[in-house]
């Protein structure tokens, strides 16, 4: 859970690394639409080295939305490299797919994530 003075996105930040400019741009616009602060990354690793940037300034963000299908580093992959690092690990993740109809919610939750949206 959220700290109370950070609910309902008060405050809150996110971060999305997606491959696609035209959603990570409608992320952005649906995120900051709760009041939050957006980064964007374009892919798994800029998500990672933004991730550790932040943990550096003790500024880790609430929620991290995931693309299901990068290239190179998929949603799943991003997910076990942020568990792997202690400084990290708590990060709250949320898969975003339009294809998650291919994977059990058993498996998303099993691979670290809190939950998981259909985006189209």
């Amino acid at each position: 859970n959220l700290p109370a003075s950070r609910a309902h996105g008060q405050g809150a930040a996110s971060l999305a690394p997606h491959h696609r400019e035209p959603t990570r741009r409608r992320l952005e616009r649906w995120a900051s639409g709760w009041g939050a602060e957006v980064e964007l990354a374009a892919a798994g690793a800029a998500g990672l080295a933004a991730l550790r940037a932040a943990a550096q300034r003790d500024e880790l963000p609430d929620l991290v939305l995931v693309d299901f299908s990068m290239p190179v580093m998929d949603g799943f992959g991003f997910a076990r490299a942020v568990r792997a690092e202690a400084e990290l690990s708590e990060v709250r993740l949320v898969l975003l797919s339009s294809m998650i109809d291919r994977v059990a919610p058993k498996e998303i939750h099993a691979e670290g994530f809190a939950g998981f949206f259909v985006f189209y």
